[in-house]
């Protein structure tokens, strides 16, 4: 789940963290979607980032729809002040079909 995004608010601890289970994300008390004040621009509506973030588990252009969520992800670390924040690849490449790699800074 998302609570490394909860627990890193107002640190200063790096953040690894490899996401699995896209399709799970659903809004809580302490967590409501999407993350990132630019992603909210954007999408104003959780059901529409809900439907992406299920398409990123099921779907066979799965990898162009997990990079969406992760990408509100890196947004969202960047909003809270990581002033590096990227997405890169588990290697090998073959490790697991949901192999992106979120690092981020401060």
């Amino acid at each position: 789940k998302q609570w490394y995004q909860r627990r890193v608010r107002g640190s200063h601890a790096a953040v690894v963290s490899s996401p699995c289970c896209y399709g799970k994300i659903v809004n809580s008390d302490t967590l409501s979607y999407p993350k990132s004040e630019r992603f909210q621009r954007v999408i104003h509506r959780s059901d529409d980032y809900f439907t992406v973030s299920r398409l990123a588990d099921h779907n066979s252009n799965s990898e162009n729809y997990m990079k969406c969520v992760d990408i509100d992800r890196i947004e969202h670390l960047s909003d809270c002040g990581y002033e590096f924040a990227s997405i890169s690849k588990l290697k090998p490449l073959t490790c697991s079909p949901k192999n992106n790699l979120i690092v981020a800074f401060k």
